[in-house]
């Protein structure tokens, strides 16, 4: 529910209007995520000149750059493109050969974060 649920929220539109609807979360090794026709929350508060920032998890698409948070309106992003990741080492285990490191600062994998409590380092970046 979480990926239809944030599609909502950052356009303002029902999950079923652009096919997230139900539980079609966007799970590693897929393509599908928030199509990039849909105008999202922090593109409309871009063009009204405010900064935009997300910490957190973006699990909305990720196959391609054009799908990841600083490329679709956000001026920073510090958390997960995916859904799930441990908390200590951030790896990602969302089904055989699809995992992965996933803890981004924009579009780069920050240094020196492994052994850090995830929440912990949330919060230092907030």
């Amino acid at each position: 529910m979480c990926s239809p649920t944030r599609a909502a929220l950052l356009t303002g539109r029902y999950a079923f209007r652009y096919g997230m609807s139900g539980n079609r979360a966007v799970y590693y090794g897929t393509e599908h995520g928030l199509a990039l026709s849909e105008t999202l929350l922090p593109q409309k508060l871009k063009a009204a000149n405010y900064n935009t920032y997300m910490i957190g998890k973006w699990h909305l698409g990720f196959a391609d750059w054009a799908m990841t948070p600083v490329r679709r309106g956000f001026d920073y992003f510090f958390g997960m493109y995916g859904g799930s990741a441990t908390y200590r080492t951030h790896m990602s285990y969302e089904g055989p050969r699809k995992s992965g490191y996933d803890l981004f600062e924009d579009t780069l994998n920050p240094e020196g974060k492994d052994g850090f409590f995830k929440l912990v380092v949330l919060v230092m970046k907030s």
